[in-house]
C-alpha cells in the first residue's frame, strides 16, 4: 500500500489507499517457532517429590486428568499407585467404572478408557521407579555393610 498526500489548507496528512495489483506476499510467510515448555523430569525418586514436582510430572509428562492429582508429596503418590494397581489387578472393569463415577460426582469429569489406560500406565511407572529407588539403596547400603566389617 502506499500513502496519499492531500492538501487541505495549511495542514496534510496520509492515506492508505489499497492497490490493485497483486503483491507477493510469500516474503511475508516466515515460519514461526514452537513454543517450548521449560519442563524437566525430576531426577530423584517419586517418593520425594515436591507437590509441584507432582503436578508438573501429572500434567506435563503424563497429561493426566488435572483435577485427580490431589497429592501432597511423593510419599502419598507412591502409596496411590500401590493402592490403584491393587484395585486394578483384582477388577480392572469395576475399578474403571468406580474411577469415572467419582470423577463425575466429585469433580464433574468425565473418565474415559484413554485416560484410565493412561493413569495404569502411570501408575506402574511410578511402582516401577520406587521398586528400582528400593534396589539402588539396598544395594548402596549392603556395599556399606561390606566395608563396615
Amino acid at each position: 500500500m502506499e500513502p496519499l498526500q492531500t492538501q487541505t489548507g495549511h495542514s496534510s496528512h496520509e492515506v492508505f489507499i489499497p492497490s490493485t495489483v497483486k503483491e507477493d506476499n510469500s516474503s511475508l510467510k516466515v515460519k514461526v517457532p514452537e513454543t517450548n515448555i521449560e519442563y524437566s523430569m525430576p531426577k530423584t525418586s517419586p517418593c520425594t517429590w515436591s507437590k509441584a514436582e507432582i503436578r508438573a510430572w501429572w500434567c506435563t509428562e503424563r497429561t493426566l486428568i488435572p483435577q485427580l492429582c490431589t497429592f501432597y508429596d511423593g510419599e502419598a503418590l507412591c502409596v496411590y499407585a500401590q493402592i490403584f494397581l491393587n484395585l486394578y489387578q483384582q477388577n480392572p472393569l469395576t475399578h474403571l467404572q468406580n474411577l469415572r463415577e467419582q470423577s463425575k460426582r466429585e469433580h464433574s469429569v468425565d473418565f474415559y478408557d484413554d485416560h484410565y489406560a493412561n493413569m495404569v500406565s502411570s501408575m506402574m511407572w511410578i511402582a516401577k521407579q520406587n521398586e528400582n529407588d528400593k534396589h539402588a539403596v539396598n544395594k548402596n547400603s549392603t556395599s556399606v555393610l561390606c566395608v563396615l566389617l
